[in-house]
This record gives C-alpha cells, structure tokens and sequence, in this order.
C-alpha cells in the first residue's frame, strides 16, 4: 500500500548586491592573482579578488576615477542584429 507522506522543501536563493550602492546587480569584477600554482595532480593554490558592482556604479564612480586618475576611456563597442 502506498501511503502519501508531505514534504516540506527549501529553496536556497543566492543574491548579489552592489558593494557600493546596495542595490540587486549581476555585475562582478574579477583579479585573478598573478602568484597563483598549480601542484599537478596534488593540487593548486587558487587566489582571486572581486568586487560586486552594478552597472550604474561602475558608469559613476568607476568609470570617472579611471579617467581622471589614468586620463584613459572605456573602450566601446556596440552590436546590434
């Protein structure tokens, strides 16, 4: 005989916020570190640093530091189909 048994379920929901505004974003900025190894089959030492920020962000605060502090713009380019 079958008999019906209730299953309660959990959902985990990752979100990304933006170190700088807080707000939801998909955007994250990644360095890997140049002293990275790998030992072969044994293993690797693996080390990078991110920042999570969001579009809007990046065009207000990163952008403009990049320019004043280097003199160099983002390079753009634009697809369309």
């Amino acid at each position: 005989m079958l008999k019906a048994e209730k299953v309660k379920t959990e959902k985990t929901i990752e979100h990304t916020y933006c170190d700088i505004c807080g707000k939801e974003c998909a955007t994250t900025l990644s360095i890997e570190d140049e002293d990275n190894y790998n030992y072969g089959p044994d293993g690797y030492r693996y080390k990078e640093y991110h920042y999570d920020i969001c579009s809007e962000c990046i065009k207000q605060y990163l952008f403009p530091f990049i320019k004043k502090t280097t003199g160099k713009k983002p390079r753009v380019t634009l697809d369309e189909y």
